[in-house]
């Protein structure tokens, strides 16, 4: 990280190459004069910058002073949240203002383009006070970028007495994931989002405030306002300041409402004031200087290079009209607070709602904004960046909620980009979900996109899938259902999974039988059907089928088929091993492997896909010669699967993260196998920082990190190495500390016996006993009310507390411990645990019974 302390002016900072702007700015509410001519387009006039209409307080404004001055801790966090045209920005605003005036310092976080001239970075040197750091559109920025900014914040002002930040975001649900974040970071962290309220409730307050944003439009055009004002008053304007706002502009304007007018028809009247806006101060045709805007408030703001690029890749005029274009859309639209000499152009039309409203209207009038779409979507990394395209994705997804008709053409614009929702946030994701067909739906989610959401989306689209679709036949919902539980089964998701699979049972028997489609479809079926996960009561049966078809399909055509035998004949074998034991488990892993590696001979350039299948077979074959005692033969063909699921890792290969894991635990055990524990313990470590890198918002994440915590912490006790074992055991704990958490009880029993075994290696008897009682204590709340918790944890944790009481010679107790570890044993039978340490426990412990008793006799 940057080493950067109390600062003044404006800091650029650059993070994987792209630059964070920290900028002093001094908020303050505009004056009431009156604009001049060329300045009085609607977009102006509603600018939240601009303050045309006076700010009217608003209750959450208390909300977030108090939460400034207030409070004992240094740094805190919060998420104001709202939708489109809430008042979001103008909030902020005079909060910064108030705060301003008890001389707090206000920065603003960016991701704006880069300035060029270092002139313009000049500011004076800012107070040394509190500080407040806003931090708006936080739902466009990547989550671990983000989280970066809020870092730098943290360092560069770590002198100031107090440093809020505040985030500006229209989803709520940011917050989980932002707060979970952020958690390493030493802020307080806001339990929830201020979500902004209505703006008035009242039907007097309604008029009132409808009657002054009347007025100040009114005096700012220098017109006399219409009278009354309120009789102009259509549908419920109280919820959001700018659809009231946008009205009164309108009123003013000389719309003249009828029955049934939405928000939708007074932003249409506006957008036609806009145009003739654009007819009074340029010559350029509305048409052309229509797709210039189109573009700039998808793609905007821009450096002059990067808007140049932009508009000759769409074949936007030649080089001398692209330079013309520029400079008269930034006369129009100047960047807030410019000087007219920076190098920032295709500023966005403002504000927010009113721009996507411009974007949906142009995408319904004409072909040209559609190619247009298309060609922006298309655009390489040099012009688009992550950030921009995100934000492109986020304003295409807000017209696609508001307007119905929009829908169709985003979503065939996906259809043909679906890589370029690599980017999309959880409002696409949703209409995605939610509305599109699954052809476009199942390009987005198998892989092309790597989100972290995209799972969790796959399954909701599942049980659209699951439903009747009237849209497609029934081959197509057949193929569309295998494909999504295809998709399910790789990532683990078996419970989403498990009634695609049996859905897709009841399709196959509607759909025509004599093709050999038909055929493949069913053997995709019986492959799914043939895994244990899924709970097929014929299993084994349907696996079988499956390596039939595939091995008559793989004689006529060798290419297409050879590899997809691979990997079922490798995943067989794991369930041939549990039924008929590991030399016949041998016999198929061998034979999925020889057909991997006969393929790949033949292929110069091989497909990734077919490298996952060789790493499966590999593995699978490996795990099956550790099983059959010949660990050092595994090692060879268990390396080779983690050098192509490492390298598949390193460059982001979607959805990677739990394949390689698995493959680590693996070879772990090989090594094991072999007596080299200290080598099982470097990848056991390496397993964990994986877990460690990945989003702790996931709750999958937490509780494979807590597992693998578990895991490497017995690996240590083994090891002798009992504080190594402390550390990893108490990172874990403070995972099943969270509220909700998602570690199960099996491993929260597990981890506090171990702690008492650690405290006891490391000869602190007294905390090895308080850990032995918390174990035992633990277990038993959680095998009364969780079923997941097997009742054969009890005799683990009883034997031992029976130990660290010995140890601490208190005997008593020590006995009653193992008797009633030795009783609860006996009833239920002994089992072992999860990481096999229960083993044995009634025999040593009955042993321990027997010595203590006749220690105390003598």
């Amino acid at each position: 990280m940057v080493q950067i302390r109390d600062v003044g002016g404006n800091v650029d900072i650059r993070l994987s190459s792209r630059p964070y702007r920290i900028r002093p700015v001094k908020p303050r509410e505009a004056t009431q004069s009156t604009p001049p001519r060329s300045k009085r387009a609607p977009s102006y006039l509603l600018d939240p910058n601009r303050a045309i209409v006076p700010y009217v307080d608003r209750t959450e404004q208390t909300t977030l002073l108090d939460w400034c001055s207030d409070g004992e801790a240094t740094y805190s966090a919060m998420l104001l949240s709202g939708m489109g045209g809430k008042g979001k920005t103008r909030l902020a605003m005079q909060v910064a203002a108030a705060l301003m005036e008890r001389q707090w310092d206000i920065v603003e976080i960016s991701r704006a383009p880069q300035v060029s001239d270092p002139t313009a970075l000049r500011q004076a040197p800012v107070r040394t006070g509190s500080l407040l750091a806003i931090v708006d559109y936080a739902d466009r920025w990547p989550l671990a970028e983000l989280v970066e900014a809020v870092a730098e914040i943290v360092n560069v002002y770590a002198q100031r007495p107090r440093v809020r930040v505040l985030f500006i975001a229209r989803s709520a649900s940011l917050w989980r994931d932002l707060a979970a974040a952020l958690d390493p970071l030493p802020l307080d962290i806001a339990a929830k989002p201020l979500e902004l309220g209505a703006f008035a409730s009242q039907a007097d307050e309604i008029e009132w405030l409808f009657d002054l944003a009347v007025s100040a439009f009114a005096e700012a055009l220098g017109v006399t306002p219409p009278l009354p004002a309120s009789s102009v008053l259509q549908g419920a304007l109280g919820d959001s300041p700018l659809t009231m706002h946008m009205t009164a502009l309108a009123a003013v304007l000389g719309f003249q409402p009828v029955g049934g007018d939405t928000p939708w028809d007074v932003s249409t009247f506006l957008l036609r004031h806009e145009r003739r806006y654009w007819q009074s101060r340029t010559d350029i045709g509305t048409t052309t200087f229509g797709r210039l805007t189109f573009v700039a408030t998808l793609l905007g703001p821009a450096e002059f290079q990067e808007a140049m690029d932009a508009l000759r890749t769409l074949g936007i005029g030649d080089e001398e009209l692209r330079r013309r274009l520029l400079q008269e859309h930034r006369s129009l639209y100047p960047s807030p607070g410019s000087s007219g000499t920076d190098d920032i152009y295709l500023i966005p039309l403002q504000p927010d709602r009113f721009g996507e409203d411009f974007v949906a209207e142009c995408l319904l009038g004409d072909d040209q904004s559609r190619r247009d779409l298309d060609g922006l979507l298309g655009f390489s990394d040099a012009i688009v960046t992550r950030y921009t395209l995100r934000t492109m994705l986020d304003i295409l997804a807000a017209c696609a909620e508001r307007h119905d008709p929009i829908r169709g053409i985003v979503l065939n614009a996906i259809r043909r980009r679906p890589s370029a929702t690599r980017q999309a946030g959880p409002q696409l994701i949703d209409v995605i979900t939610d509305h599109a067909d699954t052809s476009i739906a199942r390009a987005v989610f198998t892989g092309e996109t790597g989100w972290d959401d995209a799972i969790p989306a796959a399954i909701r689209l599942g049980s659209r899938l699951v439903a009747d679709q009237a849209f497609l036949t029934q081959a197509e919902r057949l193929r569309e259902t295998l494909d999504l539980a295809q998709l399910l089964v790789m990532h683990g998701e078996w419970k989403a999974a498990q009634p695609l699979v049996f859905r897709a049972a009841d399709l196959l028997d509607e759909v025509p039988q004599d093709d050999f489609a038909t055929e493949e479809l069913r053997a995709q079926l019986s492959s799914l059907l043939g895994l244990p996960e899924i709970g097929s009561a014929d299993t084994m049966e349907h696996a079988q089928q499956t390596i039939a078809f595939l091995r008559h399909a793989a004689k006529n055509s060798p290419d297409r088929y050879n590899m997809q035998l691979a990997g079922v004949l490798a995943n067989h074998s794991m369930l041939v091993c549990q039924v008929q034991g590991v030399e016949a488990a041998l016999a198929v892993s061998g034979e999925a492997l020889q057909i991997a590696d006969d393929h790949l001979s033949r292929t110069s350039n091989p497909a990734v896909s077919d490298m996952i299948v060789r790493a499966v077979a590999a593995q699978n074959h490996g795990v099956n010669l550790t099983n059959a005692g010949q660990a050092r033969e595994a090692l060879k063909l268990l390396s080779d699967a983690v050098s192509v699921r490492s390298k598949l890792y390193e460059i982001g290969w979607p959805n990677c993260t739990r394949a390689l894991c698995s493959v680590l635990h693996s070879i772990m055990s090989a090594f094991e196998g072999l007596g080299a524990l200290d080598r099982a313990i470097e990848y056991a470590e390496w397993n964990v920082d994986i877990w460690r890198r990945a989003p702790q918002s996931d709750p999958r994440v937490v509780a494979e990190l807590a597992s693998s915590l578990s895991a490497l912490g017995v690996r240590y006790l083994i090891g002798q190495r009992p504080e190594e074992a402390l550390r990893a055991i108490e990172e874990a704990l403070s995972l099943t500390a969270k509220d909700q958490s998602p570690v199960d009880n099996v491993i929260a029993i597990t981890l506090r016996s171990n702690r008492s075994i650690a405290y006891l290696m490391s000869s602190r008897i007294e905390a090895a006993v308080e850990a032995g009682y918390d174990a035992v204590e633990f277990a038993d709340r959680a095998i009364r009310v969780d079923s997941d918790a097997p009742p054969t944890m009890m005799p683990l944790c009883l034997f031992t507390l029976g130990n660290a009481l010995r140890a601490a010679e208190r005997l008593a107790e020590a006995i009653a411990a193992y008797a009633a570890c030795v009783s609860i044993a006996e009833s239920i039978g002994e089992a072992p645990t999860r990481d096999g340490m229960g083993i044995g426990i009634q025999e040593r412990a009955q042993r321990a019974l027997t010595e203590l008793q006749q220690r105390d006799r003598d």
